[in-house]
């Protein structure tokens, strides 16, 4: 995308997207906008949403002209917009879905799930739903847990 073009003029309408306050999806669009010089140009016509898939629901409705969303978002939703483009990753700050296990939650489905997703399998999975994997992780070996005994 080159900053020099005119995405103001590019639209009629109002450009939906999550709440840049509040809503990652929002904050990334924003973080993108801005690092291309397009801010400016259609702040004063957004149509901020709760959360992203509302954002995306205004524009398959044709209530906003165009809108910013997660890829994956947009993929879930195909039949009902078309992706006219994409914020190269570095107009925004990383988008990364870290995953960890709370202090005194450690419960073996816990556990479980985690380790789980370190596994290629987990990555086939979110490979098929539009989601990257970055640097997979090799997975562990099992390590046995000594969890306390649990009473009746």
């Amino acid at each position: 995308m080159d900053s020099a073009f005119d995405l103001g003029a590019a639209f009629a309408g109002r450009l939906a997207l999550g709440d840049p306050d509040h809503v990652p999806a929002g904050i990334y669009a924003r973080q993108a906008l801005q690092s291309l010089g397009w801010w400016q140009q259609v702040e004063d016509r957004l149509a901020p949403a709760p959360d992203v898939r509302i954002a995306l629901t205004y524009v398959a409705r044709g209530e906003c002209a165009l809108g910013v969303t997660f890829a994956t978002d947009a993929a879930a939703a195909s039949d009902q917009v078309e992706v006219v483009g994409r914020f190269d990753p570095s107009t925004h700050e990383p988008i990364v879905y870290p995953a960890a296990v709370v202090r005194g939650h450690a419960r073996p489905e816990v556990l479980a799930l985690l380790a789980y997703l370190r596994l290629p399998a987990a990555a086939a999975v979110f490979a098929r739903h539009g989601f990257a994997v970055l640097n997979p992780p090799d997975p562990a070996p099992p390590r046995p847990l000594a969890l306390p005994r649990q009473t009746e």
